[in-house]
């Protein structure tokens, strides 16, 4: 009994002494968790295949863009080829001698016509004419006075400036004149023609594109401003007031004074 309660003893001082060096011991680690494997990435839908591109329209033309501006190239007219015109006008000159062209018609209301021929996009020679109505201040309403203007000349016309629906130009020209006055002051059945080379017709004006066609067809119209100076270089005529014996008077002459028309007027143009 006692050796049992000696052997009781040694146990419990024995376990009593290693209590403390147990409790000093970390504790172990927990072993690290294994990540969940990820799911394998699901695969890409195939995408739907895509239409065959039609095929271009044979001859197509290609697609015109409104807004996209027209180069110089296009906007001008074709480089070679007829441009022909009309217009119409309105001449007014100013007092001067009474040898002049003018004398006793100071306004004139050209009908005009030109045929040009293209050299290159921007320059062009021709040949223009016109007819028209002349008034009179030189007679009173019991004369019956009458009066018509003739023309024609040649041409260089150049254009200086071009846009998307324009065109500035400048014409210089020669030219020769007729003014016929039937119907002289107190002289019903007088009557004079009067001839005159003009040195300057020079003409500014500006055309507005009213149809593009293929090929740099086009048609204009726009108004003009101009001056047209020249010298009377002959007048032929006759009249029977203050002739002598009541016989007709000779009004020729071989030579006048300078004159000076300033213009006003409208043009319409068209490559044929």
């Amino acid at each position: 009994m006692r050796l049992t309660v000696l052997r009781l003893a040694t146990l419990a001082s024995f376990f009593l002494a290693t209590m403390p060096a147990l409790a000093d011991e970390p504790a172990p680690a927990p072993a690290p968790a294994t990540p969940p494997a990820a799911d394998p990435p699901a695969p890409a839908p195939e995408s739907a295949p895509e239409p065959p591109a039609p095929a271009a329209a044979v001859n197509a033309p290609p697609p015109v863009d409104a807004d996209k501006p027209v180069p110089d190239g296009d906007e001008a007219s074709r480089p070679s080829g007829l441009r022909l015109a009309l217009d119409l006008g309105f001449q007014r000159a100013l007092d001067g001698a009474k040898d002049r062209l003018n004398s006793g018609s100071p306004t004139l209301l050209p009908l005009g016509a030109d045929v040009s021929f293209r050299t290159s996009k921007t320059f062009l020679v021709g040949a223009h004419g016109y007819a028209a109505l002349a008034s009179r201040d030189d007679c009173i309403s019991a004369d019956s006075c009458r009066a018509r203007g003739y023309g024609f000349g040649a041409h260089i016309e150049g254009m200086v400036k071009r846009g998307r629906s324009y065109v500035i130009w400048l014409r210089y020209g020669l030219g020769y004149e007729i003014l016929y006055q039937g119907g002289l002051p107190l002289d019903p059945a007088g009557h004079t023609v009067k001839d005159a080379i003009d040195l300057i017709d020079f003409r500014v004006g500006a055309d507005l594109t009213i149809h593009r066609g293929e090929d740099g067809k086009t048609a204009r119209i726009g108004p003009f401003a101009g001056l047209v100076a020249g010298t009377m270089v002959n007048q032929s005529g006759i009249t029977s007031r203050d002739g002598s014996g009541n016989q007709p008077k000779n009004l020729n002459r071989d030579s006048g004074s300078a004159h000076v028309w300033f213009a006003l007027g409208v043009r319409a143009t068209l490559d044929p």
